[in-house]
Order: structure tokens, then sequence, then C-alpha cells
């Protein structure tokens, strides 16, 4: 289990983190899990801000401030929805219906997981199904997926709600085995409105996982 930095610019670093490594530090001062960014910091000899998090459980691209204002800009960014994040994820059950569907729901963060309540945060998704698969005997679906709000296991509930929970995700109902430490849903690509191309940082307009990352279980389905 190892990370990868895929690309640097002025102010933000981009790195690839794997399954079974956290975003940020936990809570919990005595978790003894790796931490991407403090693995970052180690590195590189400097301080690392984060803007944005992966779930433990969870692979794919991620952006890192270098410096303050990089970070102010990129956190920003992130609020008013300048930037928007990309899945890929392998669920439970064929799905009919084609195009792309938006889902909405009121959701709350508990102690372990998201829930749905009336005075919940109003969250909205975009999924669109790429195509229906047969995987050792189980019907699976592969989706393409983006959170267009920024709550808590947003796509990990929102997949179960509509009876395709992740391969792998039994805190959300998957009953389907998947790799160790590691649900089926991987952040492939990540894009970044015009305004954040230019100066201070110089961003490209979108930030992609290179082929050789992305995991094989979604490749030979994808680059096929």
């Amino acid at each position: 289990m190892s990370y990868k930095i895929l690309n640097t610019y002025p102010g933000v670093v981009v790195v690839y983190k794997p399954a079974g490594m956290l975003s940020v530090p936990a809570r919990d001062k005595n978790d003894p899990r790796q931490v991407l960014g403090t693995i970052l910091e180690d590195d590189l000899q400097q301080q690392i801000f984060p803007v944005h998090r992966l779930d433990y459980e969870v692979s794919g691209i991620m952006l890192y401030a270098l410096n303050a204002t990089s970070h102010k800009i990129l956190s920003l960014a992130f609020e008013h929805q300048e930037i928007s994040k990309h899945y890929f994820a392998l669920a439970e059950n064929h799905e009919q219906e084609v195009g792309l569907q938006e889902w909405k729901s009121l959701l709350l963060k508990g102690k372990k997981r998201t829930y749905e309540a009336s005075y919940g945060k109003p969250s909205l998704t975009h999924a669109t199904l790429i195509k229906n698969l047969q995987k050792e005997n189980h019907q699976v679906s592969l989706w393409n997926l983006s959170p267009l709000t920024g709550r808590s296991h947003q796509l990990r509930y929102e997949m179960m709600k509509h009876n395709h929970p992740i391969l792998g995700d039994k805190l959300y109902g998957s009953t389907i085995s998947y790799k160790d430490q590691k649900i089926a849903l991987l952040s492939y690509k990540i894009s970044l409105s015009h305004k954040l191309t230019l100066a201070p940082l110089y961003l490209p307009p979108f930030l992609e996982l290179p082929p050789n990352q992305i995991d094989q279980d979604f490749a030979q389905h994808i680059l096929e």
C-alpha cells in the first residue's frame, strides 16, 4: 500500500491515495492508521493543507494545498462548486434506467454512517450507468458518479438507497466481498473551473488518474 505523487503545480500537489489510508488525521490521536497528509508532510518536508477528503476505504486522485493562499482558493472553489469530483463504482444488481439520473436527499452524519432525515442537509448526486456486468455469478453494475454536494458518505448512501450498494461496502448493505480494507469506489477525475487554470494556481481544467493507476477491476471494463 503506497501513495503516488502524480503532479505538482504552484501551491498544489496532486496525489493518488490508496484504499486503507486516511486522508487526514482521525479525531482519536491514538488511531494507528496511516495518514496520507502526514506522510506527504514528512516526504516533502513542508506543511500540507488538506482541501477535501476520500474515505479510508476509497482510492483515487486527491489535491492538497502547499500553502495558505492555495488552501483558501481551493477551499472556496469547493464551497462554490467550482471543482467537481468524478468516481467509478462497481455496485450490486443490474440497472435498467439509462442516461443521467439526479439523486436528491437530506443527509445527516451519524457516529458511523450517514442517514436521511427531514432536517438533514441537501445533497445532490449525478449518476450514470456505464454498463451491467456479471461478476463471479453476481449481477453487478458499473457507474459514473459525481457528487455535486460534499456530504459525508454521500455516494455510499445514495448507492444503497437506490438498491445498488457498492461492492465491499458492508456498512451500507453490500453482501458481496471486495478487497481487504477497500470498497469498489474510485475517484478518477477532478474537473476545475476556468479561473483555477489562471494565476496563481495554473491548474489544468482536468486532473485524471493515469491508466496504470486505475484498478484492474475498473480498467478491464472502462478501457476495453
